[in-house]
């Protein structure tokens, strides 16, 4: 019996995993699918996202970019940044990415707590994070070879805090996503930008979204090279 529940438990670890880290696959499968079915009022990516600024009483930037889901909101001139064919297609994709990226553009508004530290934390590892590697190869070599024990030693923790700080943001970017995805699908069907039918299919694309963070986190955990 016991066999029966290790090979339960390690089959569903298993599938966790595989779902996880397929999500990039799977979230630019459901993109194409869902960028053929139109959203109830017809509306453009960039249209929703004016509406959506008006109802939040938001003072935003929409720029156009080029590429697939490289859609984002960057803080810094509080700038909602889409794809030519999120901000140029009336479908519930677009509708879906839009109101995505407007509710980080609503937890900026709010100063989330959760939004401020995550944005710090992200500009902290992007400068600093690069010389975890450097900064424990040379503290190993002047502790472990004993040419400077105290420095070495200060090196290594400050290493380790580099790559704590790195997962530590990756983590917390679980849940700010997940809230900005709650706030984006609740205005779209607050009104009526997607029907109920439809409304499944954004919360099925937003979720899978979500799962791309996750794959991130993990990644940060294992000694996985995959490109996710």
């Amino acid at each position: 019996m016991i066999y029966i529940v290790i090979g339960v438990v390690v089959f569903a670890v298993v599938m966790f995993f595989m779902s996880i880290f397929n999500s990039h696959k799977t979230i630019v499968k459901l993109y194409n699918k869902y960028m053929n079915i139109k959203n109830e009022e017809n509306a453009k990516g960039s249209q929703i996202a004016f509406f959506a600024a008006k109802i939040f009483g938001l003072k935003v930037k929409v720029a156009k970019t080029k590429g697939l889901l490289t859609d984002g909101y960057s803080p810094k001139g509080r700038l909602v940044i889409l794809s030519e064919e999120v901000c140029d297609n009336a479908s519930i994709a677009s509708a879906a990415i839009v109101a995505h990226e407007m509710g980080h553009a609503v937890q900026h508004k709010n100063k989330s707590l959760l939004f401020r530290l995550n944005y710090f934390l992200r500009r902290f590892c992007r400068v600093f994070c690069k010389f975890a590697l450097p900064c424990f190869m040379l503290g190993g070599v002047l502790y472990w070879c004993g040419f400077d024990i105290d420095t070495g030693y200060v090196m290594l923790i400050i290493s380790l805090v580099l790559v704590l700080l790195n997962i530590f943001q990756k983590l917390i970017e679980i849940p700010l996503e997940k809230n900005a995805s709650d706030i984006g699908y609740k205005f779209l069907t607050d009104y009526n930008l997607v029907s109920k039918w439809n409304a499944r299919k954004v919360k099925k694309l937003l979720k899978v979204a979500g799962r791309t963070y996750t794959a991130e986190f993990f990644r940060q955990l294992l000694p996985i090279r995959r490109k996710f």
